[in-house]
């Protein structure tokens, strides 16, 4: 059954700050089902402009495959076909985290 929701239309601007972390990674193997449903939202057409600096960050990666299944159905959406701006700064930074 359709369900209908608000979506904030206001800009967000986002400043990211990557760090490295130390974490673990569950390395398990997760099966997800997806039941896509028809759903009516009023989509943002305002610019959102995105800063990022990348840092280097050392983690473990899970490499196991990963089996995804999904029943796609017709959702009926207004979207938005404006341009969206996204700079980014690659530079290497020497950082020091207490853990």
């Amino acid at each position: 059954r359709p369900v209908e929701v608000d979506v904030d239309s206001e800009v967000i601007e986002l400043f990211v700050d990557d760090r490295p972390v130390e974490v673990e990674v569950d390395s398990e193997s997760i099966e997800l089902f997806a039941d896509d449903r028809p759903v009516e939202v009023e989509v943002d057409s305002e610019v959102i402009e995105l800063f990022a600096d990348e840092r280097p960050v050392e983690v473990d990666v899970d490499s196991e495959v990963i089996e995804l299944l999904a029943e796609d159905r017709p959702v009926e959406v207004d979207v938005d076909s404006e341009v969206i701006e996204l700079l980014a700064e690659d530079r290497p930074v020497d950082v020091e985290v207490d853990s």
